[in-house]
């Protein structure tokens, strides 16, 4: 599986859940993410990948673009773990929702995620759930999630009034590949509205192929809008632009 990951470029949802992959299986799936571009949602709950398989799925999130959903529920991830996630979280940006629910964490593997949401603004949803945390280590983590998810609230305001605000937003740390209640994405809005001069700013700040793939709940894709709704110059952009990658 993780070697035909290296070379596949469409596939973006695969749950591995309860297969027993260990620490080997981890670092066999976090080397193919490292070039794999068209993955966005991971799940690997119940795998026992424990600390050595958590600090290489976490190496693999300081160069993945891609992936914006990422399960490791009840995968035996204690502080180290903990440690090397934190530190992936200070340089990934495509990153929207984690969920380490029942791990090891404990108090100073909180901390260190804490400080590394200091500077990360994409991540928006965590669940830290069953890891043996105390109230006081878990309270600021919350702030700072609801901070991103408020900033990610109003990009999507902004985006839906064809406000060009959303491109402030986005530097500020707004995850680009970020969705919304319909699983929506800035670009999805944009096409839908047929604002091509926003089109044209999103892309330019991705040239991941994944980030025109992404679905929204009606499994349509940003050209697939683009089509349906007559906006023929920007189905052609989105034509092109895929063309070009």
């Amino acid at each position: 599986i993780a070697e035909s990951l290296k070379v596949n470029t469409s596939l973006t949802y695969l749950d591995l859940r309860g297969n027993k992959i260990g620490e080997n299986g981890a670092n066999a799936i976090a080397e193919s993410l490292k070039v794999n571009t068209s993955l966005t949602s991971l799940y690997l709950r119940y795998n026992n990948i424990g600390d050595n398989g958590a600090n290489a799925i976490a190496k693999s999130l300081k160069v993945n673009t891609s992936l914006t959903i990422l399960k490791l529920e009840n995968n035996n991830i204690g502080e180290n773990g903990a440690n090397a996630i934190a530190e992936s979280l200070k340089v990934n940006t495509s990153l929207t929702y984690l969920d380490l629910y029942s791990n090891e964490i404990g108090n100073y593997g909180a901390i260190a995620i804490a400080e590394s949401l200091k500077v990360n603004t994409s991540l928006t949803d965590l669940n830290l759930r069953g890891n043996h945390i105390g109230a006081s280590h878990l309270k600021p983590i919350e702030e700072i999630i609801r901070r991103n998810a408020s900033l990610r609230d109003s990009a999507f305001q902004a985006a839906r009034k064809r406000d060009l605000q959303l491109l402030e937003l986005l530097d500020q740390g707004v995850s680009l590949y970020s969705q919304g209640s319909t699983n929506n994405t800035f670009l999805h809005l944009a096409t839908s509205y047929g604002n091509i001069a926003l089109v044209r700013a999103l892309l330019e700040r991705s040239k991941n192929p994944a980030f025109k793939k992404l679905l929204n709940d009606k499994n349509q894709t940003a050209l697939d809008l683009a089509k349906e709704g007559g906006h023929h110059e920007i189905a052609t952009l989105l034509d092109e632009d895929e063309d070009s990658n």
